[in-house]
């Protein structure tokens, strides 16, 4: 009898394995597609969000004025090179032509880096 109920027990471990192993590799799988899911999310709003910055941002540079909307963008959602990059312009004093097509540039290069960054993150987790 009782070497009937160890049979039974072990074999009821045994059967337990494959639907646990199961379940834990799904919820892994489910967890890594929700990631890339929020991952891809984020780069489709900063995309968006650093392409109306960068419009406001000639307007602010040619004006030498910058919009509430546009500067609160970029400091709370900007990556910390962009809003590095801006706030060393706005330090700057006697701006020339030069200096504004310099900021634009700088600024465009670490929009596409942080989307760059993003991206490169997507693609690590497809991998």
């Amino acid at each position: 009898m009782t070497n009937q109920l160890i049979g039974v027990l072990l074999g009821a471990i045994i059967a337990s394995i494959v639907p646990i192993c199961t379940l834990v590799i799904s919820t892994r799988k489910w967890k890594i597609e929700k990631r890339i899911e929020q991952l891809k999310e984020k780069h489709d709003r900063l995309e968006s969000m650093y392409e109306d910055c960068l419009k406001k941002l000639l307007d602010g540079l040619t004006n030498n004025a910058y919009s509430s909307d546009f500067t609160s963008s970029l400091l709370v959602f900007g990556s910390a090179e962009a809003v590095r990059i801006f706030n060393e312009h706005i330090d700057t004093k006697n701006k020339t032509i030069k200096d504004a097509k310099t900021v634009y540039l700088n600024m465009a290069i670490a929009a596409k880096t942080h989307l760059k960054e993003i991206s490169d993150e997507i693609d690590s987790l497809l991998a």
